[in-house]
């Protein structure tokens, strides 16, 4: 008798949430474990879940790319190791990390084993603006320290600088400071409304004017530092308008649920991505294929919000961040909160059917 392997699903690009636990409190958290209220027990962090999870995810599908998150990954056990299994199986690995727990020493390994990229936060160019997003003063000076320390390792950096109301102003100048450390590659992300900040976002969201005052200023500083500038929070394009700055580059979400940043946590429960708290099946339980055609039937992706029923610039961001509709209450068929919070015209939809 002849037995035939199974055929692995093909599985791209997964965030694994290595821990929930954090050493930060930041105001703009989008995890959606952190809403006020939400009943959550959570999965167990342990390096022995996280293996048993790690090889189950390997034994069916064939994973190209896996970016570690949390939490604070760095706060995982023995994460080194998990790291070095998924090397081990041909993964490349990335880190998102905020540079706040890991030794020098820790850090240095993990370039050893291959860590492909580093993303950091560098929210500002001030500490008292940066420290006041994440709720823990010294947190950008250590953010600052780990990315120097893995500069000079010949690390890929890339900082992230998350937009709200408190440091629109300062896109500018923290660009400048990020080149002066010799990195040319930024992203800048728009708070997502989602996590702790969910129920009251007018009080961390930027206006609309001030979202376009940041990427207008990103936009100038990309082309005179000749910096890599994206945003990668897919955004309503009637909120902010990509043409507008074609020197950033804006990214949105597939309709393809298999390039879409899936989202695995340690008890093998896989989401729709790392926004989404809607579990779309477990690798345990279910077949990846299962869990995909169950992705593909309840995100909706092909359904148009109403809210985006007559815009000619649906088709170029499919109503921005779902999962953020989703995490506010709504569903993920509905159009991304982000554009009743920050549009002064949102009763005027009209202005946003703009000619191509």
């Amino acid at each position: 008798m002849i037995l035939r392997r199974r055929k692995k699903a093909e599985l791209s690009y997964i965030l694994y949430e290595a821990t929930e636990c954090c050493n930060l409190d930041c105001i703009f958290c989008y995890n959606h474990w952190k809403r006020d209220g939400y009943i959550h027990n959570p999965p167990a962090g342990d390096y022995t879940n996280s293996l048993k999870t790690l090889k189950k995810l390997f034994s069916i599908a064939n994973i190209k790319h896996i970016t570690f998150t949390g939490g604070e990954p760095m706060l995982a056990e023995r994460i080194g190791e998990l790291i070095l299994f998924c090397r081990m199986k041909g993964a490349s690995v990335s880190l998102i990390t905020n540079g706040n727990h890991a030794s020098f020493e820790e850090l240095s390994q993990l370039i050893n084993l291959g860590v492909q990229l580093f993303e950091l936060p560098v929210h500002a160019a001030d500490a008292k603006t940066h420290d006041h997003m994440t709720k823990v003063q010294g947190s950008w000076e250590k953010s600052l320290a780990t990315i120097k320390h893995l500069s000079r390792m010949g690390a890929y950096i890339v900082p992230v600088m998350v937009i709200t109301k408190f440091n629109y102003n300062q896109v500018a100048e923290t660009l400048e400071m990020i080149h002066s450390m010799g990195l040319n590659r930024v992203m800048l992300n728009r708070y997502n409304i989602g996590g702790k900040g969910v129920k009251t976002p007018e009080e961390i969201s930027a206006t609309q004017d001030q979202l376009n005052e940041a990427f207008a200023q990103a936009n100038e500083k990309s082309r005179t530092l000749k910096m890599t500038v994206s945003s990668n929070v897919c955004t309503p394009h009637c909120v902010v308008n990509p043409r507008h700055y074609p020197a950033i580059q804006f990214t949105n979400c597939s309709p393809d649920i298999t390039h879409r940043p899936l989202t695995l946590n340690t008890l093998g429960d896989l989401r729709f991505c790392n926004h989404s708290p809607s579990v779309l099946g477990n690798i345990f339980t279910n077949k990846v294929d299962d869990i995909i055609a169950n992705g593909q039937k309840n995100a909706c992706v092909d359904q148009r919000p109403d809210y985006c029923s007559a815009c000619n610039l649906y088709e170029k961001c499919l109503g921005g961040c779902r999962a953020a509709a989703e995490q506010s209450g709504n569903t993920f068929c509905e159009v991304d909160p982000i554009v009743f919070l920050t549009s002064k015209k949102n009763t005027l939809k009209d202005t946003y059917h703009e000619p191509v």
